[in-house]
């Protein structure tokens, strides 16, 4: 009996030291970077072609984009009436190359898009993320910042919408007429369109330099400076363009220095003109540009 009590004894108190027993730790280690570094931000988002953007578009905006004649080139900028964005080359010499992206605003005239991949070296010079929205007619065209002053030379010069000449992109218009007005681009860059025609005579010409390539060196390049009988007085401006309307067309004069009544230009005169045996730029040559044209 009495070691049946004891037994008894000795099975509580076994039960009692292993309740109050401390439990072992579990240490963990724990990296410099985890302890310091910020919390690693979720991947971005990829954009998705028809993914909404926030930013809703009107009629007047969104549509196909194209570069030169309405289709002929195959390069196309598209932008959705809610905020996608997408280019694509599917032919010509640089072979295919597209991008999608979103419209991130569209404040003060000025179409900003976000690509999703940065643009490729040979991508056209037309492709940016920042564009102006501007109206020419019944046409819708994107001017890049940096192109306005070709856009400008390209309306100067009397070519139309359908003609881009690689300083932007148009929309082409539900009817195949006009413009016959002047496009409507931001007020700083309106003094750059001419509202009348300027036609300019040439006083002197010298040639100033000739750059040959080719096999052999037969293709040869040359540079002329040429003085015209035109200049602020008749709304001329630096880096304006004119063009050759007599006795021969096709070539284009660059405006470099502007007086009140005279201004220098230079002409780059290709080889294949002189192959074609054209005379080169002379006093009695005359330049035309600006003024409204029915183009279409």
């Amino acid at each position: 009996m009495c070691s049946a009590a004891l037994l008894l004894m000795a099975v509580v108190a076994l039960l009692a030291c292993s309740e109050t027993k401390e439990k072992p730790l579990t240490i963990r280690a724990t990296s410099l970077d985890e302890r310091t570094a910020a919390p690693i931000p979720p991947p971005p988002v990829p954009f998705e072609p028809g993914q909404p953007t926030g930013i809703t578009l009107s009629r007047d905006w969104f549509g196909d984009y194209w570069q030169g004649d309405f289709g002929v080139q195959l390069t196309r900028l598209s932008l959705g009436p809610s905020g996608q964005a997408s280019y694509h080359r599917s032919s010509g010499c640089f072979g295919e190359d597209s991008n999608i992206g979103r419209v991130a605003s569209f404040d003060d005239g000025v179409i900003a898009i976000e690509w999703m991949r940065e643009r490729r070296n040979d991508a056209p010079a037309w492709l940016s993320d920042r564009f102006y929205a501007v109206k020419w007619g019944e046409y819708r065209c994107l001017v890049p910042e940096h192109l306005m002053r070709e856009f400008c030379n390209h309306v100067n010069l009397g070519y139309g919408p359908a003609h881009g000449g690689g300083a932007f992109v148009v929309r082409s218009a539900p009817r195949a007429i006009g413009p016959f007005t002047l496009p409507e681009v931001p007020e700083q860059f309106r003094d750059m369109l001419l509202t009348h025609q300027v036609r300019a005579a040439v006083i002197s010409a010298e040639e100033i330099a000739s750059t040959a390539s080719g096999p052999e060196h037969r293709f040869v390049r040359k540079q002329f400076r040429v003085r015209l009988n035109a200049g602020a007085d008749q709304g001329l401006q630096g880096g304006m363009a004119m063009r050759l309307a007599a006795p021969i067309s096709g070539m284009t004069a660059i405006i470099q220095n502007v007086g009140e009544h005279e201004c220098e230009a230079e002409i780059s005169v290709p080889a294949f003109v002189q192959q074609m045996g054209r005379p080169m730029p002379k006093p009695g040559w005359e330049l035309v540009a600006g003024g409204v044209a029915a183009w279409e």
